[in-house]
């Protein structure tokens, strides 16, 4: 057997499942593709299809389509195409808007257990590497792509890495494979095709074994940066507080490199992009400081980093914008406040329950601060504002706290507590609060 047919092989060996090539025409996916095509009698336990993701980039776009929707036609494999707009406003980041339109076209027209096969090979791989290297990564970066990944529920396999871009041409020709050349691989503008077309000839040339050296490095890497997450995720664990913020006293007590490590987890469990590390440099003097003011802040790329007292909170714009809105409860189960807040209603006695008077108005505001609220059980009254600060809701959360309000009277602040003579009644409702 083949090599490449080897290296594709040892991933069909599974359940069943989907396996969908992710299919651009190009060399690259048209070898992987005839190798599917090739193997699939063997494996009639899987559903095998193939999705193409049309970019409008290119002129010859539309004739691309066609010859993969051809081919699949030819080789008996089910064809999706799904066209996505990349706006080429900024040329220099061109690719990675193609590149991220493309990853998220395919999740969004896959489904979760799928299997998605991607071409890349060990030249990509070498180039990846250079990337990262020019950017001043460590070994997480280093480490290039993965082989074998799952994302949202789906595996992402690159079963060609190990395979050269020579290897795929002599198996092309060898079996008279046609496929498209997309012209703007000759553009060495863009990074990456600087290095294939000018940079990369001349490296093979003097170091023959270039390829598997540097796919080397790359998995030990891949091995150290496993290593160090597995320790940092045991680390972690004691910090991380039940809202998921980070407790600081602890935080504070590692070395910097340690805290750096454990921040870029935290970042990376919450899906936030990794900040520069010049700011990630700056977060230990202005957040964890035990002489800094207690509400520092930090911002990039749409996320912010606060200290409110002992601990960090990571946000996004939409987290802490303040809601303006009164919303009216008509007596549905869920109530969709924003995309990052949700209320629940529901009939059971556990935590805080309100009673619902028969034909009450039942509203939900927000931000009301400077209102005097008496809660069950206290025996006086004071401005919201003064609860909210001694039960330590953030500041940036209290505009965002849902005030339950029946016939225009403050009934309950959800999450912390029932007006005096709202708690008591025949109609008990509990009111929960879900945020993304």
């Amino acid at each position: 057997m083949e090599p490449v047919q080897q290296a594709v092989l040892s991933y069909l060996s599974c359940p069943p499942s989907h396996i969908i090539v992710a299919y651009s025409g190009g060399l690259d996916s048209s070898v992987l593709l005839h190798v599917i095509a090739q193997l699939k009698p063997q494996f009639p336990q899987h559903q095998f299809s193939a999705i193409h993701v049309h970019h409008g980039l290119s002129a010859n776009a539309d004739s691309w389509l066609q010859h993969c929707q051809n081919n699949c036609e030819r080789y008996a494999i089910a064809f999706q195409s799904v066209k996505v707009h990349v706006s080429a406003a900024r040329r220099t980041s061109l690719e990675q808007q193609a590149r991220d339109a493309r990853y998220a076209a395919i999740e969004q027209n896959t489904s979760p257990g799928c299997r998605i096969l991607l071409a890349q090979h060990a030249d990509d791989q070498l180039e990846t590497f250079l990337l990262q290297l020019k950017r001043g990564a460590g070994p997480k970066g280093l480490a290039s792509m993965a082989a074998h990944m799952t994302k949202n529920q789906r595996e992402y396999i690159r079963p060609l890495l190990p395979i050269s871009r020579e290897q795929l041409e002599e198996y092309a020709n060898f079996h008279q494979l046609t496929w498209v050349e997309d012209e703007s691989n000759s553009d060495s503008r863009f990074d990456r095709n600087f290095l294939r077309n000018d940079v990369l000839p001349v490296l093979k040339s003097r170091w023959s074994g270039l390829l598997k050296s540097v796919s080397r490095s790359a998995n030990l890497c891949a091995e150290q940066q496993q290593l160090l997450d597995e320790v940092a995720l045991e680390k972690l664990q004691p910090m991380l507080k039940a809202n998921g913020s980070l407790k600081t006293e602890l935080l504070s007590q590692q070395s910097q490199p340690w805290q750096k490590q454990l921040l870029r987890l935290w970042f990376e469990q919450n899906n936030v992009p990794m900040p520069s590390e010049a700011i990630m440099q700056n977060i230990g003097p202005q957040l964890l400081a035990t002489d800094r003011q207690s509400e520092a802040e930090i911002s990039w790329a749409g996320w912010s980093l606060r200290k409110y007292q002992d601990a960090l909170y990571l946000l996004n714009s939409q987290m802490i914008t303040p809601i303006d809105k009164c919303f009216t409860w008509t007596g549905e189960d869920t109530l969709q406040i924003d995309p990052c807040l949700k209320l629940k209603f529901n009939t059971f006695t556990d935590g805080l329950t309100l009673c619902i008077p028969a034909n009450a108005k039942i509203e939900i505001r927000f931000g009301q601060l400077t209102e005097r609220f008496k809660p069950a059980g206290k025996s006086h009254s004071k401005p919201l504002k003064q609860w909210l600060k001694g039960w330590n809701v953030p500041p940036w959360q209290r505009q965002r706290l849902p005030l339950i309000y029946i016939d225009e009277r403050l009934a309950m602040v959800v999450g912390f507590a029932v007006a005096e003579g709202a708690e008591q009644g025949e109609r008990q409702l509990n009111i929960s609060l879900e945020t993304a």
